[in-house]
């Protein structure tokens, strides 16, 4: 149940409240889930919650576009960096969870937009397949996405522009990561 519901989008119905937002992990002993960026009722929005035993939970359509890709076919973005290691921690984040706390985001042709350290995570841990947000952009679009989500790696010639700050400036589309998530 863990890997069914991980990553996805999902409704969970528990004592008359209507929980919406995007599913973390699932404890399929104890029936809890841990969700993200929920709303309530479709009026209250609560950030992240921690549902201890719903009556129902279910995906639904969501607003984003996550899919469930193969890692193998997704290729870097043609101006990134490719010299670049990912974190241990995220490594074995991906490991133990098999996912890389939130979604890269990815042109629909498989070009990875943000999120090229937690694709190389995800191979380096093994996994075959990750959640991505898939976006429809232009080439332009996407040069500018690309360049809004790594300024600071390419306004910095220092070895540490490869690691880039977290932060919602370098959040410009993927909007799923959270604060603790790499970004690249």
């Amino acid at each position: 149940m863990d890997r069914a519901l991980q990553g996805k989008y999902a409704r969970v119905v528990t004592e008359g409240r209507t929980y919406e937002g995007w599913v973390e992990r699932v404890h399929h002993s104890r029936g809890s889930v841990v969700m993200h960026t929920v709303t309530v009722d479709d009026t209250e929005e609560l950030g992240s919650v921690f549902i201890r035993t719903p009556d129902i939970v279910e995906v639904i359509k969501p607003q984003k576009r996550v899919e469930w890709w193969d890692v193998n076919e997704l290729q870097p973005f043609p101006d990134h960096n490719l010299e670049f290691e990912p974190k241990d921690s995220m490594i074995r984040s991906c490991y133990r969870n098999q996912y890389a706390k939130s979604f890269p985001v990815v042109r629909e042709d498989g070009t990875v937009i943000n999120g090229h350290k937690r694709i190389k995570a995800a191979r380096v841990a093994g996994l075959d397949h990750h959640p991505v947000e898939v976006i429809d952009v232009t080439d332009d679009q996407a040069a500018e996405l690309f360049a809004v989500a790594h300024r600071s790696q390419l306004n910095n010639t220092s070895d540490d522009a490869n690691e880039p700050e977290d932060g919602p400036e370098a959040e410009a589309q993927d909007s799923s990561d959270d604060a603790n998530s790499e970004n690249d």
